[in-house]
């Protein structure tokens, strides 16, 4: 009964202080990211990286005449190509989660400019597959994030609370530690071989700017 009591009373305690208009927003959003890095070459015929964001974001307290919030994110960035006149075909897969904060400042009740930073960690896997041969893969991960100006265009409400939805436009700049990756052939465990050693494969740096464009769903 103490332990019930307890509950209770923490969980009133947490109602109490949430503030009575929360805010919470799903973004879902195209990125289109322009790097030079050259270790890119082996897996794009171009210097940029097309991948999906999927971000979820919750209002923390009112900031001068804005707000602040934080925000989760997930990118993936799939890319492929293929070398030596198709003899080898490479794939890679970069997968970013990063944790920030994003400053809102509402000039209309439908045009709301911001700011995002986040930071967290890149995860890139890297194959390559030669002609008539087995894949052999590779992963690696480093440090990386984000800093984004933008402004979301909103369909108004009539109303503090609700649902409403709108688009996301942004610019800006995104950064990464260097991804090494080391290919080694695989091999059956029981086969009795003469033992190979990874080749490496040099490292690949991320960052440069970006656009990404994308749908913002507010309730």
């Amino acid at each position: 009964m103490r332990a019930t009591c307890s509950a209770l009373f923490v969980a009133a305690l947490l109602l109490g202080s949430a503030p009575a208009t929360a805010q919470n927003e799903i973004g879902v959003r195209i990125q289109n990211g322009f790097y030079r890095s050259s270790g890119l070459d082996l897996v794009s015929t171009n210097d940029h990286l097309v991948g999906v964001e999927l971000g979820y974001a919750r209002e923390l307290f009112e900031l001068w005449r804005g707000s602040l919030w934080a925000e989760a994110s997930y990118l993936a960035s799939p890319t492929h190509a293929q070398s030596f006149d198709g003899q080898l075909e490479s794939k890679a897969l970069f997968q970013t989660i990063t944790l920030g904060v994003m400053y809102k400042l509402p000039l209309w009740r439908w045009l709301v400019p911001h700011a995002r930073l986040g930071v967290g960690v890149l995860v890139g896997s890297l194959g390559l597959t030669p002609r008539g041969g087995d894949e052999t893969l590779d992963r690696s991960a480093a440090f990386a994030g984000h800093f984004l100006l933008g402004a979301e265009l909103l369909w108004p409400r009539a109303r503090r609370r609700g649902f409403n939805v709108g688009i996301v436009v942004e610019g800006g700049y995104s950064f990464a530690s260097a991804l090494d990756f080391e290919l080694t052939p695989s091999r059956p465990d029981d086969l009795r071989a003469i033992p190979v050693s990874g080749q490496s494969l040099g490292s690949l740096v991320l960052h440069g700017g970006e656009l990404r464009v994308g749908a913002v769903f507010r309730f």
